[in-house]
Parts: structure tokens; sequence; C-alpha cells
């Protein structure tokens, strides 16, 4: 992580732009202007973007429950006028965010768009400005408001202008993950919400999703094995159904599993269950029956997996919990020393035992069901690459955030998109994984990767957490007085003097100054540019000028400005 940098008076020249004071030769590029310390490209403007919808395919063996659960939300999301929101609650793995997709695919013709934003990850504002931002420039007033404010300015500027519209909302942890600013205003608006969260919110519209019934866990199987082979053996499925619980994930499980293993009958699958579910229940007595269940079903695929396949599972088990993007999993894994052979093996394999699933048709993109990826953790934690992997991932996820320059071109900030998730992640708990973490910034950066990115893109609100948590954990675990706080500080300053939240900054820029003057001294490059950063702030204080003004006053009065700076520097 590196000091971002302000021009220093050499290079106040007239242009129309300032100059970068770089310490040590680096060079500006060619079009950036200085926003505060931050260089922004100025990329080709480009006309507004329809936003398409994102929803994708559900699964092909789906069933519907007895209750007609699809008619159920319709009626409830037409219950009225104006924004209606239905919540489906319910337990892990009974099927919540499947039936969200199939009421999409069924109702799809009745609505101009829909969406779907996953919530497990970060709250509704920020899920809304990420999706939007690509696809519609927010204005410059509106780049330092709260996240809240810019959501509500995304939903008042990139919906379609007519038809009904659908808003899926999936894995809404708790109600402060919707805030009432956050959520969308437009009457077109039908937003469908899945949650573990009984009562989400009591003026929402709700339908608690239970476990199947037994005869809608045997048409499932059905499905998936064949109507003969259920007939056949039908007491023994019956006692399968009630082994995982009636939960549909546990019930593709050991369906998958079977259609893998087509000389495996029920009665031996149901054996090799039970002793599955022995060899866990000692760690997981404490768990539901129907979750002992479903993990045992995942222990029967694992078991038949190769050395290679688990030890890719185990991998995959270290990224956030959002699709993964299958070629940054097998980039990173270079870092653990997984093959190139044993990612090609395990990409068949885990998706045929339905351990992993496709998103998207060019299979791109993965997901990882949440008590899969829990058990893919648990077996990491127990394995002997525990330590190889988790320091292996760190390391190449660190790579990339230090490969966001200050000025990310669109290109750039599209290529690290798919990494932004499992960085964040390893800012929030991994950070003890981080080899030498006062070398060469590396603790910084777990942050820095995360700011640029967001800065890059004029999402200053988003930008500014993973800065201030940066000064706050290079403090916790690098001492007060390193170095990289006071780099850390800086960087937070200089976001702020870019929005011209001058009395933020300055405290900041004096504290980072005081830390680097008694760490490293007058004469290193970081500390003169602090300096030069404390200058320019006091510089724009003085004349009650932002960067264009500034810019004009050269223009108009160099000689005036320069007098003025030289005042300042001689105080």
């Amino acid at each position: 992580m590196t000091t971002e940098q302000n021009p220093d008076s050499s290079q106040v020249n007239q242009s129309g732009n300032f100059g970068i004071g770089v310490m040590t030769g680096g060079t500006i590029e060619a079009g950036a202007v200085v926003a505060g310390q931050y260089n922004v490209i100025h990329q080709p403007k480009v006309e507004p973007k329809p936003i398409p919808s994102n929803v994708r395919q559900g699964s092909k063996n789906y069933v519907e429950r007895e209750e007609d659960a699809l008619t159920e939300i319709r009626e409830k999301l037409e219950v009225d006028q104006g924004v209606i929101v239905c919540a489906v609650e319910g337990m892990g793995g009974v099927g919540k965010t499947e039936l969200a997709l199939q009421y999409a695919a069924k109702y799809k013709a009745d609505y101009e768009a829909q969406y779907f934003l996953s919530l497990r990850e970060m709250g509704l504002a920020q899920a809304v400005v990420t999706l939007a931002n690509p696809f519609i420039d927010l204005p410059e007033a509106m780049q330092s408001a709260p996240l809240n404010e810019q959501a509500e300015w995304y939903w008042k500027n990139w919906l379609p202008e007519t038809g009904k519209l659908l808003l899926i909302l999936d894995d809404v942890p708790n109600a402060d993950s919707i805030p009432d600013l956050a959520m969308p205003f437009d009457p077109r608006m039908q937003v469908l919400i899945t949650t573990r969260e009984r009562d989400l919110n009591l003026g929402f519209e709700s339908l608690s999703l239970k476990v199947l019934s037994e005869e809608k866990t045997l048409e499932l199987l059905q499905k998936i094995v064949g109507q003969g082979k259920v007939e056949k053996e039908l007491a023994t499925v019956k006692e399968i159904c009630e082994t995982v619980g009636y939960l549909p994930l546990g019930l593709e499980l050991v369906g998958e599993y079977l259609v893998k293993n087509r000389h495996l009958n029920f009665a031996k699958l149901q054996e090799r269950l039970t002793l599955a579910d022995e060899a866990l229940s000692q760690d997981r007595s404490h768990k539901f029956y129907g979750y002992r269940g479903v993990a045992a079903a995942i222990q029967l695929s694992w078991d038949d997996l190769s050395g290679g396949s688990q030890r890719v599972a185990m991998w995959l088990g270290l990224f956030a919990p959002v699709e993964i993007l299958w070629d940054l999993a097998a980039d990173l894994a270079k870092n653990a020393d997984i093959t190139a052979a044993e990612l090609d093996g395990a990409r068949g394999e885990l998706d045929r035992l339905h351990l992993i699933s496709p998103t998207d048709e060019e299979c791109a993109f993965y997901e990882i069901h949440s008590l899969v990826r829990e058990f893919m953790g648990v077996k990491l934690s127990e394995a002997m690459e525990n330590q190889q992997f988790r320091q292996g991932f760190v390391t190449g996820l660190l790579d990339i955030a230090k490969s966001m320059p200050q000025a990310p071109t669109l290109e750039k900030i599209a290529a690290v998109k798919p990494a932004i998730p499992h960085l964040e992640l390893l800012s929030r708990e991994m950070l003890g994984d981080i080899e030498n973490p006062g070398e060469d910034s590396n603790l910084g950066w777990a942050f820095g990767g995360i700011a640029r990115f967001y800065e890059g893109q004029g999402l200053y609100a988003l930008a500014e957490y993973p800065w201030q948590k940066c000064v706050e954990k290079t403090r916790e675990i690098l001492g007060d007085r390193h170095p990289d706080v006071a780099i850390s500080m800086n960087n937070l300053a200089a976001l702020y003097e870019s929005q011209g939240k001058y009395e933020a900054a300055e405290p900041l820029y004096r504290q980072a100054l005081e830390i680097l003057m008694s760490a490293v001294g007058e004469n290193h490059p970081h500390t003169q540019i602090v300096m030069n950063s404390l200058l320019m702030l006091k510089l724009h204080i003085a004349t009650g000028l932002d960067e264009k003004g500034l810019e004009q006053m050269m223009q108009d009065n160099p000689d005036a400005l320069r007098q003025l700076f030289q005042q300042i520097m001689s105080e």
C-alpha cells in the first residue's frame, strides 16, 4: 500500500491540470487530474445502459409443495397497491432461494425486469449501488453522499419507465440489512425476500416455508433417479427421506450420489448414510437431526471424491459465500500448489455430485450452498493443508489488491470485481493469516485494494469504510507508531480531502506526519508526501477553492498562487 499523493509547489503548472509530486520517480497518467489526492481517470462518457435482469435459472428438479407456495407468493404480492414485500422464511436447506427463482421463472412474462440481490455479504444499499454503478454513473454531487441516499438516487433513475418490476433480496440476515431508506419506493416494484429470520419485519407479508412432505420428497427423488428405482425400495427410501430431514438439499445430494453410483441400491445407501452420521455425530450432536442427515449425505459424496477433488473442495470452501468465478479460483490455487489436473477433475466431480452448481450457461461462475461450504471448511480445518491453503489464498488476494493502481481503468475495475467479495472476507476474517503483515504494507493492502476499487468508480461512500478499518487494524496489529498506521491515516485523509471534508482530513494528516517524522525521519519519501499533502490542504482552506478553482487560479494568477504556497510552506 502506498501513500496517496498531492502536488508539490514545483509542479503547479499552467496546463489546467495539477501534476503529482511523486517523490519516488513515478509519473501521472496522461489525461488524469487530481481530485484531492486521488487520480481519477476520466473515462469516455457513455450513455446510461438499461440494467438487464439478472435472475438465474432454477433447478430442473424442483417440485412444488402441496400448499402451492408459488401461488401463495403471487397472492401476497398482489394483495394491495404500492411496494409490496413478501418474506419467505425458513431454515437453511429448505429451498427458499430455489422457490424465489422458480417464482421469477413462472411469472417472468408479467414483469418488465427482474433483479436478484444477495444480501448474505452486504447490506441492501451497497448491493444496489454495486449493481447499478457499472450502468449509470452517480452524479458528482452524489459521490460523497451516504450509501442509503445513493441507493435512493439509483432507485429514482435506473428503473424501466413502464411495467411491473420484481426485486428478489436473497438470504437477508436481519432487518438492519434492509433499512427503509435503501428500499425501493416505486409502486410498480414487488419485493420477494428470503431469510432464515422469523418475523423479519411485521409490516411484510410472510410465508413460512417448511420441509417437504413425504409425498413431495418421493416425487423429488423420482425426478432425479427414476420412478422405478424409488418404488422398488419404497420403505427404505422413506427412511432416507427422514434421515435427511425432508430437506431438498439433502435429497438432491443423495439423489445425485445414486446417479453417479448407479450400481448402488437405496438399502446400501442407507447403510452408508448411517455410518457417515455416526462418524459425524460426535461433533454435531447439537445439530438439528435433519442437518446431521444432510452432513451425512455430504460426507457420502465426499468419500466418493478423488484426493485431488477433495483438495479443491477444501480450497473452494475458503471463498466468500457468493458466486465464485472459476478462473479466479483456479488462478489463486497456484499459490496453494493445486495442479491444473486436480482443478479440471474436481470441476466435473463436484458439479456431478451437486457440491457446487454453475450459475450461468457458460459455467464460468459457481455457487456453494452454505451448509456444503460449512462442511468444506470443517474438512479444511482438520487437514494438513489448512495453513498452506489459507496463506496461499491470502497471498493471492493481496497480489490482486496490490495490482490496483490509484486510477484504475474500467477494464481493470471489471477484471478485479470478482475478487472483491473475497478480499472483503479476508479483511474481516483472515488478517491473522497474512504472513509478515508489517512488511511491504501487506496488512494495509487487505483494505487498500478494496478502497481503490471503489474510489476508481467515484464510490467514495463505499471506499471510506475499508480505509477506516485500515487505520483501526494497522494500529491494533502493528502498533500506534508503525509507519503503515501513518500511511493508512494519510489515505483516509486523502479520501476526505477529495470530497472537500477538510476538517476531517487535517487532523489525520497531522497525526500521520507526526508518526512518520518519528519513525522514518523528515527526508523519507513518505514523510515528504504527507507533508506536501498537508500543505496542499492548507492551500485549499486558505483560498476556499476546490481543485477546479485552484486550477483556474493557476491560469488567471499563477504568481499569487505560488506566493501563497510559499507563505504556507514557511509557517
